[in-house]
């Protein structure tokens, strides 16, 4: 994801505030998948995803997608099967996914 143009990306701050929520969900999501991402490659496309977001509010910004759907989204979306093993893991993505969505209304 590193190599994403930046002109693909909407600066969340640049619209509202950051909740520190969504800074709890990503770190609780992160934490929930880093014993299961190296199970199954869509989990581990989430953990990158999130350690990507995570970095990105690291230093100081949350940088959301204009033209691609976060892998968050459809996973929660369509119900992933590698999610549903991990019930724990597929609550908090809900919920990460509704704290985005609220930010970003195009999410």
């Amino acid at each position: 994801m590193s190599n994403t143009n930046e002109s693909e990306l909407i600066a969340v701050q640049d619209v509202q505030p950051i909740p520190d929520t969504v800074t709890e969900l990503l770190n609780k999501l992160s934490h929930e998948l880093d014993a299961v991402h190296g199970t199954d490659s869509e989990l581990h496309q989430l953990w990158l995803e999130t350690e990507w977001l995570k970095g990105n509010l690291r230093s100081g910004q949350l940088c959301l997608p204009r033209n691609w759907e976060l892998i968050i989204f459809r996973m929660v979306r369509e119900n992933s099967p590698s999610l549903r093993r991990y019930s724990y893991a597929l609550q908090t993505a809900r919920e990460l996914a509704e704290a985005l969505r609220r930010l970003v209304p195009f999410c």
